[in-house]
């Protein structure tokens, strides 16, 4: 019998990757809360926005009229915190945040940019106004010589607001939900959590092919003792990671621990969802690779669809985890303790 061409097959794979990991690359660019992941929690030093109640109101602020005597040449790279331009300051630079949120009170002489940040603006900006993954707040009294423009966040405008270019809203993640669905499933699907666990299939199906599948049949023929053994895992390895943090020489292999639950349990999903995706797709479980990798990214989407269900989502999920932790844990004691009766069950 010839063996199948399987280099047509490796081509599609490989042509799907790209597919995959361009859609992947674009919700993370401008789909993702960035400013919730960059900034934590809200800072305890948010009263040095000094936003006084005047243009909160809706009244034009008494600063909009400031005399600026001179201005501060250089430009404002900031990584990590806020920037506030006060009401006398005119800064003649660009200001540029990295991971923080920016107010101008006064004047700004170039572009004002945030990523992962807002900006919020009640005084002067002669260049553009640009936040990626946050939102950009005009109030009373603002003037943008430039464009205003944001990706992944919203544009608020009051009325009176000069702005000499064009206001740009860029795209939100409303835009990655399923508006006709709700009428029959009330779910509000995460779309960056399908694409991220459909591009760790693509590349687990298709770099790690024989592990994935020795995963898959370890989670078939051990079910429940990979499920107890995941969730032993996750209590042992929680508890050892927390023991570990309190001494400054255990960070380290506690972050290692952490490190190792998580890919084994994205590993052991992956399998899971092979195992699902085999189910629908013919041929998956033999040795062409293009109904292989396919029924693995079909599984684990299916899987992640599944995990976002109301009440019962949250249920999936663990057991999932836990059981894909398992087996990945049982598959690598069976390797280098095989007995024959395991290596029969596993044939």
């Amino acid at each position: 019998m010839r063996a199948p061409d399987s280099s047509s097959h490796t081509r599609y794979a490989i042509l799907l990757a790209a597919v995959l990991g361009g859609v992947a690359l674009f919700a993370v660019a401008f789909a993702l809360p960035w400013n919730t992941w960059l900034n934590g929690a809200p800072s305890e030093s948010s009263d040095r926005l000094a936003l006084s109640s005047g243009y909160l109101a809706g009244t034009s602020p008494s600063w909009h009229h400031a005399h600026f005597t001179s201005c501060t040449p250089d430009d404002h790279d900031v990584f990590g915190k806020d920037v506030v331009v006060d009401t006398q300051q005119w800064y003649c630079g660009h200001i540029m945040d990295y991971g923080g949120n920016i107010t101008v009170l006064g004047r700004v002489s170039n572009d004002v940019i945030a990523v992962g940040g807002s900006i919020v603006v009640s005084g002067e900006v002669d260049g553009r106004v640009l936040a990626l993954g946050g939102n950009v707040t005009l109030l009373p009294g603002a003037h943008i010589a430039g464009d205003v423009q944001t990706l992944g966040g919203s544009v608020s405008r009051s009325p009176g607001v000069e702005v000499d270019g064009k206001v740009d809203r860029g795209m939100t993640t409303d835009q990655f939900t399923l508006p006709n669905f709700t009428s029959i499933i009330p779910v509000r699907l995460d779309w960056t959590d399908v694409i991220f666990w459909a591009f760790s299939g693509l590349v687990i199906s298709l770099f790690l092919p024989s592990q994935l599948t020795r995963v898959r049949l370890m989670a078939r023929h051990q079910f429940l003792g990979s499920l107890f053994l995941g969730l032993l895992a996750y209590v042992v390895g929680v508890v050892a990671g927390v023991a570990l943090l309190l001494t400054c020489l255990g960070i380290p292999l506690a972050l290692a621990i952490g490190v190792v639950l998580w890919g084994g349990s994205i590993f052991g999903t992956a399998a899971l969802g092979l195992w699902i995706g085999s189910a629908l797709i013919p041929g998956a479980t033999s040795r062409r690779r293009l109904p292989f990798i396919l029924a693995t990214v079909l599984g684990v989407s299916m899987l992640a669809i599944a995990s976002t269900a109301p009440v019962i989502g949250g249920i999936i999920r663990v057991l999932v985890s836990c059981t894909g932790l398992g087996a990945v844990l049982l598959s690598i004691a069976t390797m280098r303790h095989p007995s024959p009766a395991r290596r029969r069950a596993l044939v």
